[in-house]
């Protein structure tokens, strides 16, 4: 698992046991070696263009022309990606998730627990969930997890120590969506999903597929 946060974070980061790596044009003069990948930084002619005006729809546009894909290769697991806004605020790392989701590599914003939700589309016959939702909790295994969904998959916790489930839940509030199908077409549940920008693991013909619409990468609109 890749992770993203902010440099004020640092010492939750810390305790967790993970790396600090910026990803901004210039790491704070107090942090000391930690590694840098200037290359996932926008350009000073980009920040300087956004703070005169502020256009979410243009950074965002403008920051994936300049990423290069062999720059988003250059992360590794259990990094944290930081640069300095808030999670709540717009800024490059929720793009450059985006981007990694685009090349299957699952990163997320670093918080204390996930909420994940499970569903089995009706037409589901022979992907093998057992399997690759196991395989997934593996990824999240630095993080508490709270597992649902509206069948009864409990078994997939059994040994999983940072792992609880609950029969069901609000799926609105999940944070991951994993979406077990067997063709290539999005119900309409999941497309709401997705377009209120959260991060959809979609299992289809047995393949994964990582879908994190996030609002400012939209470049079609």
């Amino acid at each position: 698992m890749i992770y993203t946060s902010y440099f004020a974070n640092h010492r939750v980061i810390k305790e967790i046991g993970l790396e600090i790596v910026s990803i901004s044009r210039f790491a704070p003069a107090w942090m000391k070696g930690i590694r840098e990948v200037k290359q996932l930084a926008p350009s000073k002619e980009l920040l300087n263009d956004y703070k005169a005006s502020p256009d979410e729809i243009d950074y965002a546009k403008r920051y994936v022309e300049e990423v290069s894909v062999a720059s988003t290769l250059d992360v590794k697991n259990n990094e944290v990606l930081c640069c300095y806004e808030k999670a709540s605020d717009f800024c490059h790392r929720g793009i450059l998730r985006s981007l990694l989701a685009k090349n299957d590599i699952l990163s997320m914003e670093l918080k204390k627990s996930y909420s994940m939700f499970v569903v089995v589309d009706y037409r589901y016959k022979e992907l093998d969930l057992s399997r690759n939702l196991s395989a997934l909790l593996v990824e999240f295994s630095r993080m508490p997890v709270l597992l649902s969904s509206k069948e009864d998959i409990s078994h997939i916790a059994d040994g999983c120590a940072n792992v609880t489930y609950e029969p069901f839940t609000n799926n609105s509030d999940a944070d991951v969506i994993v979406y077990f199908t067997t063709d290539c077409e999005f119900n309409s549940e999941i497309k709401e999903q997705v377009e209120r920008g959260s991060y959809v693991i979609r299992f289809a013909n047995d393949d994964r597929t990582l879908i994190y619409d996030y609002m400012a990468t939209r470049t079609d609109s």
